[in-house]
């Protein structure tokens, strides 16, 4: 299974947000246009950072359960990345 997982600044939700949808391996652009249906976006609060809550919707968006625990591991370590390094997209 591939995903895509990708944290970017966002000028329209004033902030970082991270996008995903289950057909990885697919430009966003592409992602956009034939499934935006299956594009999510979640918008983390900056001052408490990135919630269980986000990542279990994360997971349970994706349709992965078995894997899980390891999904969320790789998102929370993505966004710690984001924020320390001052990233404008990952």
């Amino acid at each position: 299974m591939n995903i895509y997982i990708a944290i970017e600044y966002s000028r329209i939700h004033g902030g970082p947000v991270i996008r995903y949808s289950q057909h990885g391996g697919l430009s966003l652009d592409r992602i956009t246009r034939e499934y935006p249906e299956d594009l999510y976006t979640i918008k983390p609060d900056l001052l408490k950072g990135l919630k269980l809550a986000d990542l279990l919707e994360i997971g349970e968006n994706l349709g992965i359960h078995e894997h899980q625990h390891k999904l969320l591991f790789v998102v929370r370590n993505m966004w710690e990345l984001f924020i320390v390094r001052d990233c404008t997209f990952l």
